[in-house]
């Protein structure tokens, strides 16, 4: 799968060397010489991994990192010539120079994050291209999900079938703000299925919408 990928680095020759071995893979590759510029694409555009050099002017890498995370929920590797001491452990690994295609590929391999079961781009649409609202619209959906789930099981216990097609209705406009699209959809079938009256199809579809729930929780954690 194709993943959006921010490289920072000073040097242009590390930088053309990362653009190249990415987008040869299939990758799409963001550029920045700074961390300052980096921070400015952080705030435009949502990226599934970020390689971060260390040493850098202006601001290092460390100082970088932390506030591209204040930004997005980001996996980042640090880069670096010397071994790197992340004490405060804000990158999941570390990469020493000169780098290495495969090194490079098996990186991004292990710690690009999973598909997510939210459509980064049509979140960010939503929130006008700004990822700190976007991060935030979807933490609100999240966690009021579960009290809204528990609360849909209980109507339903109680045949109070207008209620909860209310209910689901109030539900569907988080998930659609934050482009839950699974979700969504699983929603809409279960509206459809309580107008039916269809109760086989009703408890099949609980299963599903359970197992959404999960995901998406544990994709926002």
């Amino acid at each position: 799968m194709s993943q959006q990928v921010l490289v920072v680095d000073d040097n242009h020759i590390n930088r053309l060397f990362l653009q190249a071995t990415l987008r040869k893979a299939g990758h799409q590759v963001s550029l920045a010489d700074d961390g300052f510029q980096a921070i400015e694409l952080a705030e435009k555009k949502v990226f599934d991994l970020v390689f971060m050099d260390i040493r850098m002017h202006g601001m290092d890498g460390f100082e970088t990192a932390k506030r591209i995370q204040v930004i997005q929920n980001v996996p980042i590797i640090g880069v670096s010539a010397e071994p790197i001491r992340d004490e405060e452990h804000v990158f999941v690994d570390a990469l020493l120079k000169p780098l290495k295609i495969e090194t490079v590929l098996a990186a991004l391999t292990q710690h690009a994050q999973e598909p997510s079961l939210f459509n980064k781009e049509k979140s960010l649409a939503t929130a006008n291209n700004n990822p700190v609202i976007a991060s935030q619209l979807k933490q609100l959906f999240l966690e009021k999900l579960s009290d809204q789930i528990e609360q849909a099981k209980t109507l339903q216990s109680a045949g109070e079938l207008e209620s909860l097609q209310d209910h689901w209705h109030q539900v569907l406009g988080g998930a659609q703000m934050c482009a839950a699209e699974s979700f969504v959809t699983a929603v809409v079938e279960m509206k459809q299925l309580l107008k039916a009256g269809d109760e086989g199809g009703v408890e099949k579809q609980w299963l599903l919408i359970d197992d959404l729930v999960d995901q998406m929780l544990k994709d926002g954690q």
